[in-house]
């Protein structure tokens, strides 16, 4: 009876960690899949600064609708908040 138990369990056990293998490989796959949509480059994203309106560039892609600052821009604002 002990074994059968002990046999039981071990199947679930193994089961469960090949399943959260499996899961753990498709996030992994699904993150690489999102990286590759957007390939980093040495310069960054062109972008305009909300507040100054200078060309400049950021080393994330910007989402639409949402500001984006030049270096000096965004120090500026953050000193503010202190």
């Amino acid at each position: 009876m002990m074994s059968e138990d002990l046999r039981k369990w071990t199947d679930e056990q193994l089961t469960w960690e090949l399943n959260e293998r499996d899961r753990l490989r498709r996030m992994r796959e699904t993150t690489e899949e999102k990286r590759a949509d957007t390939p980093p480059t040495p310069e960054g994203f062109p972008v305009v600064c909300s507040e100054c309106g200078k060309n400049t560039t950021v080393p994330f892609k910007p989402r639409q609708g949402w500001p984006v600052y030049c270096m000096f821009c965004y120090t500026k604002r953050q000193e503010a908040k202190k």
